[in-house]
C-alpha cells in the first residue's frame, strides 16, 4: 500500500484533511511518513552524511600516507576492507534513483575485491616512458585476482586531479596486463575534500562507463581510526537522467531491398536470411558497447505489398544534444556556464538530432553480414515519433538488439520476465525491446508499433 502514497501525496491533501470521510487515508499517510522518516534515517551515514563524525585527521597527504601504510602491514589485517568501519551502513542504504543504485552496486563489488589485498606499490614510480608516474598504493586483491589503485587526497585544491591520475596509472598497469579488463581494476579514492570537478569524474566514471570505483574518507570513530564510505548522495551533485523523451532518440531505416523483387522472380528469398539478419544486429549491439554507445536495433518485416525490401531495421541512437537540452532547462539562464551556453549555441545553429559518427560505425560492422544477400540502405532519417509512424500497420518485429545503458536496462527487464512470466523468452524477443523503450520514455507517448502480424508474447 505504501508504494501508491508518493503518487498520491502529489495531490492537493488540504481539501482531503478537512474532509472527515477521507479519515482512513490521513492515518495511513501518518504511518508512511513515520516509514519514510525511519528509512531516511538508516540511509543517512551513505546519502547525506554523518558530519559530527568527520573531522580532518590528517594535516597532510604525507602523514595520511603513512598511517595507510602502516596498517597494511599489520598481521591482523587481511585487507583494506578491514579498515572500512561502516559497511552495514552501504548494505543498509536504499536507493531512490537508478543512478543511487549504481553508485551503491559500484561500492559494494569494489569493496568484495578488497577482503584480502596484498601491497605491491607504495609511492613509486611505475612509469615504462621516462615521465613519473607514482601511485599512493596499488594493491593484488587476491581473492578476485583484481589490481586496485588507490589515490590519497587530504586538501580541496589538488583533488581536482584524483580522476586523471587513477586513469593514467590504469593505463600504465594495461601495459603490463594488456588483458586486464575493465571490471578487475578497481579504483579506490582516500579524500578528506570532493570539490565538484572530482564528484563529476566519479559519477561519469561509475554511471556511464560502468567503472568499480570506491570512495573512502579518513576518520575517527569511537577511538578508532579508519575509513569511511562517502555519503552517495554528495557525490552525485550533477543531474543524472535514465529517462528520455520521445524525440531524444533518433534514427533511420536500413532497409534491405531484394533485387528478385525488381525484376519480377518471386518473393519469399530473404526469409531464409533471417539468422543472419539477426547475427548483423547482434555485431551491432557489440560495436555499441566497444565506443560505449547508448542505441538499439529492432529487425522488423515490412507487410506493405509495394515495399521492394521485405526486411529493414530500425537503428536508434540516443541523441545527446536533445537530452542537453532537457538538461538546460533545468538551470536558470543566470546559472548557466560557458559549456552551457556552447551546446545552446550548437542545438540552435545546427540541430543535431542523433544520426553521429558512431552512429554511423555502428551501421557499417552490418555491412559485412548484409551485404551478401541483399542490398541495404540507409532511408528516413528522423526522430523516432516519425519513424514509428511509418512502421505503423505494416511491421512484424522480428528480433531486437541494444547496447550501452540500455544493455544493462534490458538484462534486468528479461530477468524479470523469467521471474514473472516463465522461461519462454528469447534474449532477442523484440516485444521485451519495445517495453524497454516504453519504460525510458517520459509521459504517456508509446512505441506503436504493429503487432497484429504475429503474436511476440
Amino acid at each position: 500500500m505504501s508504494l501508491t502514497f508518493p503518487l498520491l501525496m502529489t495531490t492537493d491533501t488540504a481539501h482531503l484533511k478537512d474532509n472527515a470521510k477521507n479519515q482512513c487515508f490521513r492515518l495511513a499517510l501518518e504511518k508512511y511518513n513515520i516509514k519514510l522518516g525511519l528509512m531516511n534515517l538508516s540511509n543517512r551515514i551513505i546519502r547525506e552524511g554523518d558530519l559530527k563524525r568527520k573531522h580532518r585527521m590528517f594535516l597532510s597527504e604525507q602523514e595520511m600516507h603513512n598511517w595507510l601504510s602502516k596498517e597494511f602491514e599489520r598481521h591482523d589485517i587481511d585487507g583494506l576492507a578491514a579498515l572500512v568501519l561502516n559497511e552495514e551502513d552501504l548494505e543498509k542504504f536504499s536507493p531512490h534513483s537508478t543512478a543511487e543504485k549504481i553508485f551503491k552496486e559500484s561500492f559494494q563489488k569494489s569493496l568484495s575485491s578488497l577482503r584480502m589485498t596484498q601491497k605491491i606499490i607504495d609511492n613509486q614510480n611505475i612509469s615504462q616512458g621516462g615521465g613519473i608516474l607514482r601511485p599512493d598504493f596499488i594493491l593484488y586483491g587476491a581473492d578476485e585476482e583484481t589490481i586496485a589503485v588507490v589515490e590519497l587526497k587530504n586538501f580541496k585544491n589538488p583533488t581536482r586531479e584524483a580522476g586523471t591520475e587513477i586513469g593514467a596509472y590504469t593505463n600504465e598497469i594495461k601495459t603490463n596486463l594488456p588483458f586486464i579488463s575493465d571490471g578487475d581494476v578497481i579504483g579506490i579514492i582516500i579524500s578528506s575534500e570532493w570539490p565538484t570537478l572530482l564528484k563529476r569524474y566519479i559519477t561519469h566514471e561509475i554511471v556511464w562507463l560502468q567503472r568499480k570505483l570506491i570512495c573512502l574518507e579518513p576518520c575517527e570513530l569511537n577511538g578508532k581510526k579508519g575509513l569511511v564510505i562517502k555519503s552517495i548522495g554528495d557525490l552525485i551533485d550533477t543531474w543524472v537522467t535514465h529517462t528520455f523523451e520521445k524525440d531524444n532518440f533518433g534514427g533511420y531505416q536500413i532497409c534491405l531491398y531484394d533485387e528478385d523483387l525488381f525484376y519480377g522472380r518471386g518473393e519469399g528469398r530473404l526469409n531464409n536470411h533471417i539468422p543472419q539478419m539477426k547475427s548483423a544486429l547482434q555485431i551491432m549491439a557489440a560495436k555499441g558497447n566497444a565506443l560505449r554507445a547508448h542505441g538499439c536495433a529492432f529487425l522488423w518485416k515490412d507487410h506493405s505489398y509495394s515495399s521492394l525490401a521485405p526486411y529493414s531495421i530500425l537503428l536508434l541512437n540516443v541523441a545527446c544534444f536533445d537530452i542537453a537540452d532537457k538538461l538546460l532547462t533545468k538551470k536558470k539562464y543566470r546559472e548557466w556556464g560557458a559549456i552551457d551556453h556552447g551546446v545552446f549555441n550548437v542545438i540552435r545553429d545546427y540541430n543535431p538530432t542523433g544520426h553521429s559518427k558512431s552512429h554511423h560505425e555502428i551501421f557499417e560492422t552490418s555491412l559485412g553480414y548484409l551485404k551478401t544477400f541483399c542490398k541495404p540502405r540507409q532511408e528516413g532519417y528522423g526522430k523516432l515519433s516519425g519513424l514509428n509512424e511509418t512502421m505503423k500497420d505494416r511491421a512484424e518485429l522480428i528480433s531486437f538488439s541494444c547496447w550501452g545503458f540500455l544493455a544493462d536496462q534490458h538484462a534486468k527487464l528479461l530477468e524479470y520476465y523469467y521471474l514473472n512470466h516463465g522461461p519462454n523468452y528469447l534474449h532477442d524477443n523484440p516485444a521485451i525491446g519495445v517495453e524497454l523503450i516504453r519504460r525510458h520514455i517520459d509521459g504517456s507517448f508509446g512505441v506503436d508499433f504493429c503487432e497484429k502480424k504475429r503474436n511476440l508474447i
